[in-house]
């Protein structure tokens, strides 16, 4: 004969069951807003940088790239705390890219951080490039062309920038724009 199942035997089924899909979601939701934030964050740096280079700002400009990092590391913590308010479970692949993402720019920052003398003036922001293409390019990796598409731009911007030393910053800055700020309006906008 048939067994009834109770109210609170059925949602743990249900949990069981909802745990399951999430690990074997294969897909990266891409949160195009962060990519946004930290591509024109990146790019002001860039461009304030050459702006100083070219003798069009003065020291102080620098103030205005410092607010712009505070303002995205701001944005970061309370919309991933929003985001982690939400409850909404993650895919082991959605974990994995956290974890990329935590080792890519921790690692960046500490090389950008500790090794100064090495990644001074241009080598520096070619290191936000390089992690970048990275974070895109793992992201196009499992299925996102729009990925595929932003690490390949900023790629470019780096081997341009590299035979165009004079307008290093504005090339940099033009990768960060249309490669990492773009992947994200791009993610944004799409439709899958």
């Amino acid at each position: 004969m048939g067994q009834t199942m109770d109210t609170s035997e059925a949602r743990e089924h249900l949990e069981i069951v909802d745990r399951v899909l999430a690990e074997a979601d294969r897909t990266v939701y891409v949160i195009g807003d962060f990519f946004i934030v930290w591509g024109l964050a990146s790019a002001l740096l860039d461009l304030i940088y050459q702006f100083r280079l070219d003798g069009r700002v003065g020291d102080n400009a620098f103030i205005v790239a410092a607010i712009g990092l505070a303002a995205a590391i701001v944005y970061t913590i309370v919309r991933a705390r929003g985001l982690a308010a939400n409850g909404r479970r993650m895919s082991r692949v959605q974990r994995d890219y956290v974890n990329v993402l935590w080792v890519v720019f921790g690692i960046t920052a500490i090389a950008q951080i500790a090794a100064y003398n090495i990644f001074a003036g241009w080598s520096s922001a070619a290191l936000w490039t390089i992690a970048s293409a990275v974070v895109a390019s793992y992201v196009g990796l499992h299925g996102n062309r729009r990925g595929i598409v932003g690490g390949v731009v900023l790629v470019a911007s780096l081997i341009v920038a590299s035979s165009m030393p004079h307008v290093a910053g504005y090339v940099l800055a033009a990768g960060m724009v249309f490669g990492y700020a773009g992947f994200g309006v791009a993610s944004l906008l799409a439709r899958d």
